[in-house]
């Protein structure tokens, strides 16, 4: 039985009001990293694996470095195998927005330049001095094996440290001209950090853009999201 664009338009809705919700209400949902795998594997041609040492907390969140203020959905959380890191990975439906996006406000660069700038606060950081914080990846084997155009990195100033445990954050964006950007936070404890390459090294070899022609194709979209939101409320 073939399923109607109509009807999947209301399905698509209705994942989205379920899944934009407060933190609190988003831990105690059924989320799976495998089905937020399976559904950008289908709809963007890109891979999710799962980094070695990781498992998958089944949760998503809604965070941003000041509370109330550049917060963004993370549909799946991993931690590692000794608790000292967690991974969040961006929410499906903000990376299909971005894409709407134009101008200076489409670049992962600025996206990540204003979040460092609200993590930053009443430090007032200058336009330059921000730009020195982030960490550019547009060359290497790290960038070639996600088979992206650039890396972004840059670690936030956390006001407490996240869950009470993780003082550090590494905010992560990923860019592919033409293809949605992606965007993670690595939390990390005082012992974590010391191992922050690593956990990093793992989380980029679980990544990759495969399909250099990929194009939107809203059917293939609006059917996946239909399956994702079937997935995520079994």
């Amino acid at each position: 039985m073939s399923i109607s664009k109509s009807f999947l338009k209301i399905a698509f809705f209705a994942l989205f009001l379920l899944t934009a919700v407060s933190e609190g209400y988003a831990q105690k949902s059924k989320n799976s990293f495998v089905a937020y795998s399976v559904f950008v594997s289908n709809t963007l041609d890109i891979t999710w694996d799962l980094p070695e040492g990781f498992t998958d907390l089944r949760s998503s969140t809604v965070w941003g470095p000041q509370e109330g203020n550049s917060e963004k959905i993370y549909d799946a959380m991993l931690r590692s195998k000794d608790e000292h890191c967690i991974i969040l990975y961006p929410g499906v439906r903000p990376m299909f927005y971005h894409l709407q996006l134009s101008g200076e406000a489409a670049s992962p660069f600025y996206q990540l330049r204003e979040e460092l700038a609200t993590a930053s606060g009443e430090a007032g950081l200058t336009e330059a001095e921000l730009n020195s914080r982030i960490m550019a990846i547009e060359s290497g084997v790290i960038k070639d094996s996600l088979n992206a155009d650039a890396i972004y990195m840059a670690e936030l100033p956390l006001v407490k440290a996240y869950k009470g445990k993780y003082p550090y954050c590494i905010s992560i964006y990923t860019y592919k001209k033409g293809q949605p950007s992606m965007f993670f936070k690595c939390f990390l404890t005082e012992t974590g950090k010391k191992m922050e390459n690593d956990y990093l090294s793992r989380l980029f070899k679980a990544l990759k853009y495969r399909n250099d022609e990929w194009a939107y194709n809203e059917d293939t979209y609006l059917e996946e999201s239909y399956k994702l939101f079937l997935r995520i409320r079994e």
